[in-house]
């Protein structure tokens, strides 16, 4: 998880208020490509790019009869995939869009040799709140990429972690090869190899979390490409 900036859109938000009054659904045009372009089509619990299945997730839990307050609300619509919409439960997680949690470097992203994710809280502070959040967003990751955590008879979560897996894998295996190639290549040919770095780096990209973690676990990376986390 990263984290992303909602702003007040004006027309999301009266598009909002006109679906509420006639108790209509919260996924209009306006709607859709406002939530769109501030999550950069990116799942934002996943990270993956572009998915195939989009969710219009409600953050906290809803009702539209009985809840319309945050059923309509603006803040309370995220960017999802289908994969970890139906994956989610109703339990207090880290809020990517809130400032005061440091989605990105309270909980270390890494991919194991046998090609399972590792997530660990590193979270230093004292706050139980927090770490209760950062513990339910752990749990839920695992979940979304691993596969574990499932009901007895539930077959495909498990199938499209593992598929979820693949792509991740795929992505940060790109990101390495370029570290090795700017290691490694000429003087002048730094420059444009140094431009899809940044690229992997920005919240814009496929999987950052993995790919910022893999540079702040390196005292060298850290120091020569942490400048470029947006």
């Amino acid at each position: 998880m990263v984290y992303f900036e909602k702003t007040d859109n004006e027309n999301a938000k009266k598009a909002l208020k006109e679906a509420k009054i006639i108790g209509g659904e919260c996924k209009s045009p306006e709607v859709l490509n406002a939530l769109c372009e501030e999550f950069y089509n990116k799942c934002y619990l996943c990270e993956q790019k572009n998915p195939t299945s989009i969710h219009v997730e409600h953050f906290e839990a809803h009702n539209a009869k009985n809840n319309p307050k945050f059923y309509y609300s603006w803040k309370n619509l995220f960017w999802s995939c289908g994969h970890c919409n139906q994956a989610k439960d109703n339990i207090p997680i880290l809020n990517c869009t809130n400032k005061k949690h440091d989605v990105s470097n309270w909980i270390k992203y890494k991919i194991d040799d046998s090609e399972k994710v590792i997530l660990e809280s590193v979270y230093e502070g004292t706050s139980e709140k927090y770490k209760k959040f950062i513990n339910n967003t752990i749990k839920l990751l695992l979940k979304i990429y691993n596969g574990v955590g499932y009901k007895e008879g539930t077959y495909l979560g498990p199938i499209e972690s593992e598929n979820l897996r693949k792509k991740l894998i795929e992505e940060v295996d790109n990101f390495k090869t370029c570290l090795k190639k700017y290691e490694e290549c000429l003087a002048e040919e730094k420059p444009q190899i140094l431009k899809k770095i940044k690229r992997h780096l920005s919240k814009q990209s496929a999987f950052t979390a993995f790919k910022r973690w893999i540079i702040l676990d390196n005292e060298y990376l850290k120091k020569e490409f942490e400048k470029y986390f947006d």
